[in-house]
C-alpha cells in the first residue's frame, strides 16, 4: 500500500512541475494547476507515512541500477517516513493556501516557472529524506537547494532579495562539501555508495576516520539547519522569499539538515562517543538562546520567525545531543526519551511555524508591509488571521494546551533523567541546560507578546493597516488546518508520542515498556521517576477556568463594567505615535543584554543660528552584527589578502606558465618514480 501512495507522491509532483510549464504566460490556468498537484501528492504522502508508521515496516522502490553507483532504490524506513510525514503535511496546508497569495504576488508576471519549482522543490525534499544512496542524495540536495533558491529570488529585481539568495547559495554550496567529504570518505571505506553499504562497514571504521565524518557532517549539514555560527543565511533568505515558500524552508527545508545528522550518528557512525554529543549541545544550547535573543529586536516580521526558527533548531538539537551522551554511557532509555523529545518537537516547529509564516504572508498581503512598527489595529480587520497568528504564538511560546508546550517539557523531563542516573557530569551538564532552555521559553513569550501586541492591538499606525481586509478564504483554510494541528498535538500529545518513539527505538533499540501516555496522564515509567503533565487535564482546567469566569462575569451582572474614555494625558487626541512601540517594548531587554547585542545609537541635531536651538533631530539605532563582523568578515577579509598575494603567480608570461607546466610533470614523474 505505501509504495502505491509514493508512487502518486513522485507522479503528482512531476506532472506539478511539467504541466504549469505548458500553460506558461496564462496564470489563471498555471497557478491552480501547480498547487492541485501538490496537493494531491501531499495527500498521498501524509497516507504513504502514515501507512510505513503505523506497520513499522521498510518499504522500498528500486528506481535503476547503475554500474558505478549500484541500485537506486526509494526507501522509506521509520525515520524517511516520519520526516515524510513532516514534509507532506506541512505542503498539504502551504498548497491550500498559496494559490490566491501567489495570484497577487505574480501580478503581472508569470507564475508558470514558480510552480514548477514549487513542485520540483517538494519532490526534491521527499527524495532527500527517502533514497539510500549517498551520490544520489547529493543530487536531489543540490536539486532541493537550486529550487529553492530560485524561489527565494522571485524578486530578484530588488537588491536585498538578490543579496539573500547569493548569500543562501554560497553557504548552502559550503555545507554541501563538507557533507561530499563525509560522504566520499564512507564510500572509499565501505566500497559502496548505499547508505546500507555504510551501516554494515561502520563497524570496521577506524576512530580517527569516525571523528573527521562526524566534525565534517556536522558543519554540513548545520549549515542547512540553521545552527549557530552557521546560521547567518537564514535570516536574510526567508524574508526574501514569498511566504509560502518561506513556511515550507523554515518549517520543513532547514529539518533535513536535522535528518542528514540523525542519519549519520545513529545509522552510519554508531556507537558515536559522549563528547559528540556535547559538541552538539554546546551549538543547540548557543543557537537556542541567541536565535530567541535576536528575534526579540526584530521588527521586520518574518526575520523574527526566520530567528525563532534558529532557536526551534537549537531546541530539537538539545535532544538529538542528549541522546548521544545517554547512548554512549549506556542509558538507553533515557537517550530514547531524547530523541523522542527531539523528534516531537521537530514536527511540532514544523507545523506552528508554518503557520506563524503563512499569517505573516496574510498580513503582508493585506498591508503591503512586513514592518510590525507600521502596523496596529489589525485584530479588528482581520479577526480570523489575527486569532491563528495568537494559536501560533502561544504554541511556539510553549503555552498549554497546545503542541510546543508537550514537546519542550518533555524535553525537560529527558534532561531530567540525568540528575536520577547519578553522573557527575551528567548533572552539571544538565545544571547547564535546563535553564538555558527554560530562559528560551521565557524569551520567547516577550517576543510573541510583542509580535501579536504591536500588530493586532491599538490603533493603526498607518494607512496599510487602516485599509486592511481579511485574506481569501482558501488562505484561511490553509493556516486554520495548522492551527488545529497546535490544539490536536497537543491534547492529543499522548496518542502521537508513539511514533517518534518507535522511530526513536529502531535507533537506539528497545530497552523496557514504552511510557505509559495514556489520554489522561502523561506518565513515565517507573524506573525513570518522572511524571509528566497531561496536557488533556490542562485543557479540560482550562476550559472549566473559562466557563467559571464567564458565569461570574454574568452573576455580577453589567454594573460592574464602566466605560470611560481612554487617560490622554490631558492631551485632546491620541495618536498612533502615543503608542508603545517594538522598540520601547525591547528597551529593558536590549539594556540587560547589552554585552551580545552591543547597541550603536547615532544622534545628529542639526541647527540653526545657535547651538541651544535644533532645528532637526535625526536618530539612529542598530545592533552590531557580531558572526558577521568578527567571523565571516575576518575571514572574508584574509581570504581576500591571500587571493591577492596569490595573483602574481598569474603574471600574464607564457614562458612562466610552460616553467610550471615543467615543473608540475617533473614532479609527477618524480612521485611515480618513487
Amino acid at each position: 500500500m505505501a509504495e502505491a501512495f509514493n508512487i502518486v507522491v513522485f507522479a503528482a509532483y512531476l506532472i506539478g512541475a511539467v504541466l504549469p510549464l505548458a500553460f506558461y504566460k496564462n496564470n489563471r490556468i498555471n497557478i491552480p494547476i501547480a498547487y492541485t498537484f501538490s496537493l494531491i501528492a501531499s495527500t498521498a504522502g501524509i497516507a504513504a507515512s502514515l501507512v510505513a508508521l503505523v506497520s513499522m515496516t521498510v518499504t522500498k522502490i528500486e528506481l535503476f541500477s547503475s554500474p558505478i553507483f549500484g541500485v537506486v532504490s526509494v526507501s522509506l524506513d521509520s525515520l524517511s517516513a516520519f520526516f515524510l510525514l513532516t514534509v507532506s503535511v506541512v505542503s498539504f496546508a502551504v498548497s491550500i493556501y498559496a494559490p490566491p497569495y501567489m495570484t497577487k504576488t505574480a501580478g503581472k508576471r508569470s507564475a508558470g516557472g514558480f510552480g514548477a519549482l514549487y513542485n520540483l522543490f517538494l519532490l526534491s525534499l521527499v527524495l532527500v529524506v527517502s533514497i539510500d544512496n549517498a551520490f544520489y542524495f547529493l543530487v536531489f540536495w543540490e536539486l532541493m537547494t537550486l529550487t529553492s533558491y530560485f524561489l527565494v529570488v522571485f524578486h530578484y529585481k530588488q537588491r536585498e532579495t538578490a543579496r539573500a539568495g547569493y548569500q543562501y547559495l554560497v553557504m548552502t554550496h559550503v555545507g554541501t562539501a563538507f557533507i561530499l567529504f563525509s560522504f566520499l570518505a564512507l564510500s572509499v571505506h565501505s566500497g559502496s555508495f548505499s547508505f546500507a553499504g555504510f551501516k554494515e562497514a561502520q563497524a570496521s571504521l577506524p576512530m580517527g576516520l569516525k571523528n573527521v565524518i562526524f566534525i565534517s557532517a556536522l558543519l554540513g549539514f548545520s549549515t542547512k539547519a540553521g545552527l549557530v555560527p552557521l546560521h547567518v543565511w537564514l535570516p536574510r533568505a526567508h524574508p526574501a522569499a514569498p511566504s509560502h515558500v518561506s513556511a515550507l524552508m523554515s518549517s520543513v527545508m532547514i529539518k533535513t539538515g536535522i535528518y542528514g545528522l540523525i542519519r549519520v550518528l545513529f545509522d552510519f557512525l554508531s556507537p558515536a562517543p559522549w563528547w559528540w554529543g556535547l559538541l552538539v549541545l554546546i551549538l543547540a544550547v548557543v543557537s537556542a538562546v541567541l536565535g530567541v535573543m535576536y528575534a526579540l529586536m526584530e521588527h521586520d516580521i518574518k526575520r523574527l520567525l526566520a530567528y525563532h526558527s534558529v532557536e526551534n533548531v537549537g531546541i530539537i538539537m538539545i535532544g538529538v545531543g542528549f541522546a548521544v551522551i545517554f547512548s554512549s554511557l549506556g542509558f538507553k532509555t533515557a537517550a530514547l526519551l531524547s530523541l523522542t523529545a527531539g523528534l516531537f518537537h521537530l514536527i511540532n516547529h514544523a507545523i506552528f511555524k508554518g503557520l506563524l509564516f503563512l499569517t505573516a504572508g496574510s498580513i503582508q498581503y493585506a498591508t503591503g508591509t512586513k514592518n510590525i512598527e507600521d502596523l496596529g489595529g489589525l485584530i479588528k480587520r482581520m479577526p480570523i488571521t489575527a486569532a491563528l497568528f495568537l494559536v501560533g504564538s502561544l504554541a511556539i511560546s510553549a503555552i498549554p494546551p497546545f503542541n510546543g508546550f508537550a514537546s519542550e517539557w518533555l524535553l525537560f523531563q529527558s534532561i531530567l533523567q540525568a540528575n536520577l542516573i547519578g553522573d557527575v557530569s551528567l548533572r552539571i551538564i544538565s545544571l547547564l541546560s535546563v535553564p538555558a532552555l527554560a530562559l528560551t521559553g521565557g524569551l520567547a513569550a516577550a517576543c510573541f507578546v510583542k509580535a501579536f501586541g504591536i500588530t493586532f492591538l491599538s490603533i493603526p499606525r498607518s494607512a496599510r493597516a487602516t485599509d486592511a481586509k481579511e485574506v481569501p478564504a482558501p488562505m484561511l483554510i490553509g493556516m486554520s488546518i495548522l492551527g488545529l494541528l497546535c490544539l490536536i498535538l497537543g491534547i492529543g500529545a499522548a496518542a502521537f508520542i508513539k511514533i517518534p518513539w518507535r522511530v526513536a527505538e529502531s535507533f537506539i533499540g528497545k530497552t523496557y515498556e514504552m511510557p505509559a501516555f495514556n489520554t489522561l496522564l502523561l506518565r513515565l515509567p517507573d524506573k525513570l521517576g518522572h511524571a509528566s503533565a497531561s496536557l488533556s487535564m490542562v485543557a479540560v482546567l482550562l476550559v472549566i477556568s473559562a466557563m467559571l469566569s464567564i458565569l461570574l462575569i454574568r452573576l455580577r451582572g453589567r454594573r460592574s463594567v464602566i466605560k470611560g474614555p481612554t487617560w490622554d494625558c490631558g492631551i485632546p487626541e491620541i495618536t498612533p505615535r502615543m503608542q508603545y512601540s517594538a522598540t520601547a517594548f525591547t528597551k529593558p531587554l536590549r539594556t540587560v543584554f547589552s554585552a551580545i547585542y552591543q547597541p550603536r545609537r547615532q544622534i545628529e541635531v542639526d541647527h540653526e543660528a545657535s547651538p541651544y536651538f535644533s532645528h532637526a533631530l535625526s536618530y539612529e539605532a542598530s545592533l552590531y552584527p557580531v558572526f558577521e563582523r568578527q567571523l565571516y568578515r575576518r575571514f572574508i577579509n584574509t581570504l581576500v589578502r591571500v587571493a591577492r598575494r596569490a595573483r602574481v603567480i598569474q603574471a600574464g608570461n607564457i614562458n612562466l606558465y610552460l616553467a610550471y607546466i615543467f615543473a608540475t610533470l617533473v614532479g609527477l614523474l618524480v612521485f611515480v618514480w618513487r
